[in-house]
C-alpha cells in the first residue's frame, strides 16, 4: 500500500515558495500598492493567517488573528495609518487546513512620498 501522507506537505510547500510578500508599500492616496497585501491568502487549502506588525522597538503597532478575512473585505488591512515613514517588521503565521502551521517574518518599509518624486 502507498503511503501518501506527505503528498499535503509537499504541495503547501510549493506553494510557501512561490508567495510574494510585499517588501514595501506606499500609503499616499495614489490607488497602487496603499496596503500592505500578502498574495495567495484567499487559498481554500489556508484557514486564516495572523499577523504581526512592530515597529523598530518592538512596539506592536499592527495586530490581526484572522489578516485572510481582513484582506478579503478591506476593513482591516495595514494601511499604516498614523505612522511615519520607516522600515517595520512583521510575523506572520498560516494555518493550513491540514493541521500544518508556517510562519515567515520579515521587513515592510513604509513610504508615503511618490516613489518616482
Amino acid at each position: 500500500m502507498e503511503d501518501n501522507r506527505d503528498t499535503a506537505y509537499l504541495n503547501l510547500f510549493s506553494l510557501l515558495q512561490s508567495w510574494t510578500l510585499m517588501e514595501a508599500f506606499s500609503p499616499n492616496g495614489d490607488g497602487k500598492n496603499d496596503v500592505f497585501w500578502i498574495k495567495d491568502l484567499e487559498s481554500d487549502i489556508v484557514d486564516y493567517a495572523e499577523i504581526l506588525i512592530v515597529n523598530r522597538y518592538g512596539s506592536e503597532i499592527y495586530y490581526h488573528r484572522n489578516y485572510k478575512e481582513a484582506q478579503t473585505d478591506g476593513s482591516m488591512a495595514f494601511t499604516g495609518a498614523g505612522l511615519p515613514e520607516g522600515s517595520y517588521f512583521y510575523q506572520l503565521t498560516v494555518y493550513f487546513t491540514d493541521g500544518s502551521v508556517d510562519k515567515r517574518g520579515g521587513i515592510i518599509t513604509l513610504r508615503r512620498s511618490r516613489w518616482g518624486s
